[in-house]
């Protein structure tokens, strides 16, 4: 049997509140988003880790 919502509840209930299955969108999109802010800072800070050692190649003629 179920019961009616309470007078003062509200039709709508925003995004970011999680559903009955626990599943919680928000936290998955900001995780999804942080992981591939992570990677492209990794990444670009390997390559101006290379920077050095390419042009030391490049001028000892080894490239």
């Amino acid at each position: 049997m179920s019961m009616p919502p309470h007078a003062l509840a509200s039709e709508h209930l925003p995004g970011f509140i999680p559903g009955p299955d626990g599943s919680d969108p928000l936290f998955t999109v900001v995780m999804f988003l942080l992981v591939i802010l992570l990677m492209a800072i990794g990444i670009i800070y390997l390559k101006l880790h290379a920077i050095p050692g390419r042009l030391w190649l490049d001028m000892a003629g080894l490239s």
